[in-house]
This record gives C-alpha cells, structure tokens and sequence, in this order.
C-alpha cells in the first residue's frame, strides 16, 4: 500500500482534551494512524485508553447493534418541528431532491434547528455515560475523578473533518455527586449541512421517506417532517462524528491470563447465574467493559471464524506467526462450539494448549487472532503493552509489525514501557525520509512511517502533589523519542560504575 492510499484511509484523526480525569491532571492529545502512550505505571496511560475505547463503542453503535440507539429518536424533534416554516422548508427541499442531479442546500431556518438539535445534545448524556461506567466498571462517574481536591472533571472531544470546512465539538462534564453532562458545538460551518453527506446515502434515505410521503397525505405534518428532520439529523451528525463511528477493539494488559483461563471464568460466571437471587452479589468483582468484551470476542471465534477472516488481516497475522511466534496460533472448536486456543510451534505435527505455551506465545496469541479474525481496514485496535514478556529483539520486531497494521489501514493504539519499541518507531520515521541510500536502506523504506502519521504522548508527574500531565513528544536532535527511559539507563551506568571503583579501591591494599 502506497503512502497516499494509507493517509487517504486515516482520515479520521481528532484530538480529545481532559482535565482532572482519573489521575491526569491535565492533557491534550491528538489522534494519529499509529498513537503511543508512554509513561511510568499509574500516570493514566490506561485511563484515557479506556476513554477513547468507551467514545468509540458510543458513536458506533448506531452501526453495530449498540444497545442504546440513536440519540436523535425523541420528543424534542417532535418540538423542533412544530414550527410551520421548518415544515415548508422540508417541504420545498424535497420537491428540489427529487427533480435530480445535486442535493440542494438547505434553508438556514433548516440548518439552524439542525444545528440546534445537535449541539444540545440532549439524550446523549445518560447512554454515554452508561458506556463510560461500563468499560471502566465502575459504580459511578465520581470514581473517575480521582483527585478528591477537584470538584468537576471536563473531557473534550474535538472532531476533525479532513477539508476543514467544519468540526464538531463534543465537552463531557463531571461533577461531584454523579453529575454528567453533554453539550456539542459545531464549529465554523461555511457549507449547507446536506453536503457533509454522500448525495447517495441521501437519495436513498429519501426515497424511504418518499414513501412515507405518499402514504400519509393528509398526515404527513404529524408523520413525514419530524421522521425526515430526524434522519437528516442522523445523517448530518454521523457525518461529523465519522472519526470516532468506528469499531474499536481492546486488548488489555490482563489478556494473558483471560485467554489462558477465560473457560474457567465463563464455567464461574455460568454457575454464578445459576444461583442468582439465592446468595448475595456484593462479593462478586465488578468486571469491566474492557474485560467483558474482550472475553465475549474469545467466545464469538469460534463459531465465526472462518466467515470473519480477511485476506490482509490474515497476512499481518501470518506474518507475526513466522517473524516473531516461529509458529501458529489455532482456534479449535470443542463439541459445544466453544473455542479452544492452541498453539503449533513451526515443524511439529502436535498443537500445544495455549495455557502451556510460553508466555510471549500466550501474550501476542490475541494479537494475531484478532488481525485473523476481527479487526478490519478502518478499525482502531488499542493494546496495553504489547512488549510484555518480550525479548529486546523481539519488542522491536513488534514494533514493525504495528507500522504495517496501521499502513493496512488499522488505526492503532498502544501504551507501553518500552525503550525498544520507541526507539524502533523513531528509526522507522527516519526511514521514511530517507530520499537517496543504499539499497537496503531503500528496501526498508517501504516499511517507514511519515512523521505525522505517529504520535508520542508522555504521561508524566509533576509538581510538588505529582499531578500528570500529558505532552507531546516531538523527535529530538538525535533523531529519538525523549521518554526519560535514557535517565534510568545513566543513573543506572553510574550505579554500577561507582560500585566498581569501590571494589577495585579494596582491592589494592597499598592504598590503605
């Protein structure tokens, strides 16, 4: 894939901005093809993974069985419409659509209630924060104000569109005493709403409504114009949010003991359902969102694997299979279609059970089945620390195999401790501007990633109460990723440098 097809299929960058959420203080970052959050434990690395997780199961789910439902299919359209001039408005737009050729502009009295609609955003808080609450498992939004000195907590969402012509804002606040609140503004809108939208996505939405039209003649101010401002509504909207109405997919740090152990804890949770209401549930852990689907995407590969298997996922996971695994992870099916992960080193006729594999099999073993299985071109998966249990040399191999998932298309997200990893990425940035070498050097270029297309945020504690704060990392001089990681490695040289001179000084008793 050419680096004008991959930039032309990441479109859908956007930044989110939080302050005092969890144990982040404040940051801003933006959203890139391949995202790194780096950082020491417990800075909110996680958190805002969580966050971008959450924000993406929302706005997609109007596309993928989310069990909330559009925000727009309410009582207060049915307000926005009583006004007899929005009705003729619709009324005059439609008769124009239906004469062919472009969609034509709507009236301002039209754009306006549309914008209005949007920007309150009015039953968009409850079911957003039902989501929230979930991936975090948590009992309430509270919780997630972590500093017990602050009051409020704000998350903005800022959405881009790639020509600029507009955005779309979306601010979540916080409040002490489970307080949430959602409020959207669009931002410099300088076209009619009805171009955000492909001319044939709308005419086939209208001739739906045309339908309905022709069918309720004498009622068509009760039934057709608030339904038509409705799906207007639905149409605009999704349009602006499109950065964030994709599938996102989660895997979390935990991943090595669920994919070992996830047929004891459904088997658990299994006879836990079947005692429900004969014992009490307060001492059973809350499962968190993340965790939950995580476990459920286990169970669904076994009765959809082969039909969810792409080409290029399949190519990325056989990739990873030979470079890094030396071998093949399997999904087997047990007689109750339950799946049954194996892995077969490279020259074995025997599968091994993964829970007997090592645990760099066990940790990258998702990896590769999701590439295989769920993830797709235009989906962002997010890993927590895809380095763990891994060699230097393998960490970096890793590395390069994230920077051909995100040139397949995959939007990625990844929080680690790595130096390798950073290191890697750097040195793939630096390919990628190579203009004249040798070449292997030329060969290897073809696996570099242009600068805009990575991001490097560090988490890190500061002032006197070490409250987090997120910043960009930009390149430095020497062509790398300033973490810090470089400080541990010096102060340990130094550690050991001093603890030499020491033994070499008692080890010349003439000194004495």
């Amino acid at each position: 894939m050419d680096k004008s097809t991959m930039q032309d299929q990441h479109r859908h960058d956007y930044c989110v901005r939080v302050k005092n959420f969890g144990p982040i203080k404040e940051g801003n970052i933006e959203l890139r093809p391949l995202t790194v959050f780096v950082g020491p434990g417990n800075t909110g690395k996680s958190y805002l993974a969580t966050l971008i997780y959450a924000l993406h199961r929302y706005f997609a789910g109007s596309s993928d069985k989310f069990p909330y439902g559009s925000p727009w299919r309410s009582g207060f359209i049915d307000e926005k419409i009583s006004d007899p001039e929005i009705k003729k408005d619709l009324d005059a737009w439609l008769v124009s659509a239906e004469e062919g050729g472009e969609l034509p502009s709507l009236s301002a009295h039209v754009e306006d209630t549309i914008r209005s609609i949007i920007e309150e955003a009015r039953d968009m808080a409850m079911p957003l924060e039902k989501e929230i609450l979930r991936c975090f498992g948590a009992e309430s939004v509270s919780e997630l104000i972590r500093n017990p000195g602050e009051k409020m907590a704000d998350i903005i969402v800022d959405l881009h569109q790639r020509d600029e012509r507009t955005g779309l804002q979306y601010r979540l606040g916080i409040r002490r005493g489970d307080d949430f609140s959602v409020t959207g503004k669009i931002i410099d809108c300088k076209m009619p709403f009805s171009d955000l939208v492909p001319s044939s996505v709308d005419i086939r939405e209208l001739h739906r409504f045309m339908s309905i039209y022709e069918r309720y003649p004498l009622g068509k101010s009760d039934v057709f114009h608030p339904r038509l401002l409705a799906n207007l509504v639905d149409l605009i909207q999704d349009a602006l949010a499109d950065s964030v109405r994709r599938n996102a997919y989660y895997l979390p740090t935990d991943r090595i003991g669920v994919i070992r152990s996830h047929q004891v804890v459904v088997s658990t949770l299994l006879q836990r359902a079947a005692m429900a209401g004969l014992r009490s549930a307060a001492d059973l852990p809350m499962l968190s969102g993340i965790l939950a689907d995580f476990l459920e995407q286990l169970i669904q590969m076994a009765s959809s694997r082969e039909s969810k298997r792409k080409a290029n996922g399949d190519m990325l996971a056989s990739h990873m299979e030979k470079t890094v695994l030396r071998g093949q992870v399997h999904v087997d099916n047990s007689d109750a279609n339950y799946p049954y992960f194996v892995y077969q080193p490279e020259g074995w006729k025997a599968k091994l059970p993964l829970m007997r594999s090592s645990s760099m099999v066990s940790e990258l073993a998702p990896i590769v089945l999701y590439l295989r299985q769920i993830v797709r071109s235009g989906d962002i998966l997010i890993i927590e620390e895809p380095e763990s249990h891994l060699h230097p040399a393998m960490q970096i191999e890793v590395a390069r195999l994230l920077a051909e998932v995100v040139r397949s298309g995959i939007q990625v997200v990844i929080t680690t401790h790595s130096e390798w990893v950073l290191d890697e990425l750097a040195s793939m940035v630096l390919t990628s501007q190579v203009e004249e070498a040798d070449q292997a050097t030329r060969d290897k270029a073809k696996n570099g990633l242009l600068p805009d297309e990575v991001g490097v945020w560090l988490f890190k504690r500061q002032g006197t109460h070490e409250e987090v704060v997120v910043e960009e990392l930009e390149m430095d001089d020497a062509g790398l990723y300033p973490s810090g990681f470089d400080h541990v490695a010096v102060d340990q040289h130094n550690r050991w440098a001093k603890i030499a001179s020491r033994i070499e000084e008692s080890n010349r008793p003439w000194l004495s």
